[in-house]
């Protein structure tokens, strides 16, 4: 024993330590699910216990394993997730000492390495995958990435962590009393949170204590590392009629939106914008400016901004602000040239009538053949009477044997016009797959985050416009090297020199960045960004925001709308025409049950209608022998060729498209009466609820906005019909 003892005491004294440390690590919070949709963190024991009680939200719509993970930390200190919030908490106090918001649609793992923590996130990829990142993450020097949000349902905000009275307005005393000491429970244990403070100021109010006015104060200086918690405060703190805190919150979560690497050029996202700073409940008329002007500063070229502007400066006008008026034209105007949104009202317009060419172009001719039937009807019951047999006789159908050469001419020109319809479907169809392909990520402050980057990777073909694109999403991610190689091979555009200058810039390289921007100059004289990393002179507005927010970072150039729409392979309208060429064949493979996207069944049955009509069309021109036609038609026939644009004979080869013509406006003014749009297009967003500019009412969708044109084209439609048809029935 004598000679054990010293080594036992050695393996004691080497072990104590590790004992020590594990034990050191062993503080823990416990977590319980509450049945009111809240959830409860707590720990210690005896006259030592504590808890903080958090919103759940965990009903239908939340993704599921959105929940709450902890990790023992070293000494008295745990860490446990809150949706996509990360708290560190001193166990022994009770009292939260760190509250950090990451990436992603939630966090999925805690573990420690070393004395940091890898905290793994997953964000939402195309296809409903899911796309996971290990963050390394050190708590003493919080510094990580952050991206745009890539989901819906994923934009979990910080209002999740109360459990009652946050809403703006809230003035229910009885309730107010019931969670006021948990309230206050909460503001004590957890200062991080600016919701608690808020939650705690609008229950003060119901109860008429003063108290509540320094409670906001502290909600709106509460340390924070998210913008969109401070620009949601903003909108809250507006319905609850507190203009000069809403101002204020705005103003800091706007400081913080540039400060986090966002530029408002890159949103074009609308539901992106109000996710992260919705609309006010309540909008006065003093605050409506105001609101004006933040969304214009959060989003000048998102989807419909152009309307948007377009509207509120037709408002302005009428007001008699005509100076005004005219900036905000002027921003409409940027916003139509300059928007990364693929699908604007322009083109909604035209994506419309592409597809409603489709079914105005069956029933052009269904009609024709019905109009030319009743034409030579009397000839057909005159040749039964005679009961002429024959070999032609086995063709007869719908009287076609006796149209005429200019009237298969027309027919067949139909059946050409059905071809193109369909092909113009189809492109317009592989337009809504792209764009509904695109992640909530994209356009929503930069091109940084993994769904984004993989989406330009893996869903665009290869080109210099995507290449572009990757290499902002490369430089937004800052993975350097990448981005730096593909501006270099792309010397032809301007955005590429001002952003390769940024990089060099970064990297201590003064003199070659400064030839990067003066290249990018000479390409484009009137580039802002250059200009601005040039000489650090602001341009317009946005350099000046720049400037102003961050002035020690170098400027970074977003892509022309030109180049972002060749890039998601839309293209411009003479690649659409070439597209259109392919007739119902640019949509067969949508056919096919293991699509992506199958085509609607209307568009399936159209797909072998058009084939139909061609191959019928061909027939009739080339094979079908011709029959005399001795007899006129019946009187009923010229009330017919007034009805039915196209149907006369004077119009000869020309009159079927006419016909298809007139069905196509008749078929959209119908659907405007109806108020409904295609598959395609819907309807439009609502300028008043998305901006905040005063509508007295506007079209619900393109055949709404549409109808005054199309009864305008087919009154002159009718009017040419009727003045060609009275002339030759008068010559007669």
């Amino acid at each position: 024993m004598k000679i054990r003892l010293p080594g036992f005491l050695t393996i004691v004294g080497l072990a104590l330590p590790v004992f020590l440390a594990v034990n050191a690590k062993a503080a823990d919070v416990q977590i319980t699910v509450l049945p009111n949709h809240s959830i409860n963190v707590s720990g210690g024991s005896g006259k030592q216990a504590w808890h903080i009680q958090y919103g759940a939200r965990s009903g239908p719509g939340r993704l599921p394993g959105v929940g709450t993970l902890t990790l023992s930390g070293p000494g008295d200190i745990a860490y446990f997730t809150h949706e996509t919030w990360l708290r560190r908490v001193d166990v022994s106090r009770g009292v939260v000492t760190g509250r950090w918001h990451f990436p992603g649609m939630r966090i999925t793992a805690l573990a420690w390495k070393d004395d940091h923590i890898q905290v793994r996130v997953e964000d939402f990829r195309v296809g409903g995958e899911m796309f996971p990142r290990t963050i390394d993450f050190n708590p003493d020097h919080p510094n990580f990435p952050f991206w745009p949000n890539g989901s819906i349902l994923s934009a979990s905000t910080a209002e999740l962590e109360t459990y009652c009275c946050w809403a703006a307005g809230f003035n229910d005393v009885a309730q107010a009393k019931e969670w006021l000491d948990e309230a206050e429970n909460a503001v004590r244990r957890d200062p991080f949170s600016p919701w608690m403070k808020i939650q705690l100021a609008h229950i003060y109010r119901a109860l008429g204590r003063p108290e509540a006015a320094e409670l906001f104060q502290r909600a709106i200086h509460t340390e924070v590392n998210d913008y969109s918690e401070l620009l949601r405060i903003s909108a809250n703190l507006d319905d609850d009629g507190r203009p000069e805190d809403a101002q204020e919150a705005f103003e800091r979560g706007y400081a913080e939106y540039w400060k986090r690497g966002m530029d408002p050029r890159f949103n074009a996202r609308l539901l992106g914008q109000l996710l992260i700073y919705p609309n006010p409940r309540k909008i006065s008329r003093t605050l409506r400016p105001e609101l004006i002007d933040r969304r214009y500063r959060l989003g000048p070229w998102v989807e419909d901004a152009a309307y948007a502007w377009d509207t509120y400066a037709n408002v302005l006008d009428s007001g008699g602000k005509s100076q005004e008026a005219a900036q905000w034209r002027a921003r409409a105007g940027e916003a139509r040239q300059n928007s990364l949104y693929p699908l604007n009202r322009t083109l909604m317009r035209w994506y419309e009538i592409a597809f409603t060419l489709v079914p105005a172009v069956d029933l052009a001719a269904g009609l024709f053949i019905l109009a030319l039937f009743l034409r030579y009807l009397p000839q057909r019951k005159l040749q039964g009477r005679a009961r002429q047999t024959g070999v032609a006789r086995g063709f007869t159908f719908f009287n076609i044997e006796y149209w005429s050469r200019a009237d298969r001419m027309a027919f067949f020109l139909i059946c050409i016009a059905s071809w193109f319809a369909l092909g113009a479907a189809g492109a317009m169809t592989q337009t809504l797959v792209r764009q509904a392909g695109i992640p909530l990520s994209v356009g929503m402050g930069n091109f940084g985050g993994p769904a984004t980057t993989w989406y330009f990777e893996n869903r665009l073909a290869a080109s210099p416009e995507r290449d572009l694109l990757l290499a902002i999403a490369y430089q937004d991610e800052a993975e350097n090297t990448k981005a730096e190689q593909l501006y270099r091979g792309l010397s032809q555009f301007p955005e590429s020199w001002n952003n390769l200058g940024v990089l060099l810039q970064d990297a201590g390289k003064t003199a070659e960045s400064r030839q990067a921007f003066e290249q990018a100059l000479r390409l484009d004289s009137n580039m802002p960004d250059a200009h601005w990393n040039l000489e650090h002179k602001s341009q317009d507005f946005w350099t000046e925001m720049h400037q102003k927010f961050v002035p020690d970072r170098g400027m970074i150039a977003p892509p022309s709308r030109q180049h972002f729409m060749q890039a998601l392979g839309l293209g411009s309208p003479s690649q659409f025409f070439l597209q259109a060429l392919r007739g119902p064949f640019i949509g067969y493979a949508m056919l096919d049950a293991g699509a992506r996207l199958r085509l609607p069944r209307p568009f399936a049955l159209s797909f072998y209608l058009t084939l139909a009509e061609i191959a019928a069309g061909l027939l009739i021109l080339l094979v079908l022998p011709f029959r005399d036609v001795t007899q006129p038609a019946y009187r009923f026939q010229l009330g017919l060729e007034y009805l039915l644009p196209g149907t006369a004979p004077q119009w000869r080869r020309w009159g079927g498209l006419l016909l298809c013509a007139w069905a196509a406006l008749l078929l959209q003014w119908l659907a405007s009466l109806a108020g409904i749009g295609t598959v395609a297009f819907g309807g439009f967003p609502n300028i008043q609820r998305s901006f905040g500019v005063p509508a007295a009412s506007q079209p619900t969708n393109v055949f709404q906005q549409n109808a005054p044109y199309m009864l305008a084209a087919m009154a002159v439609l009718y009017a040419i019909n009727a003045a060609l048809v009275w002339r030759s029935h008068r010559q007669v």
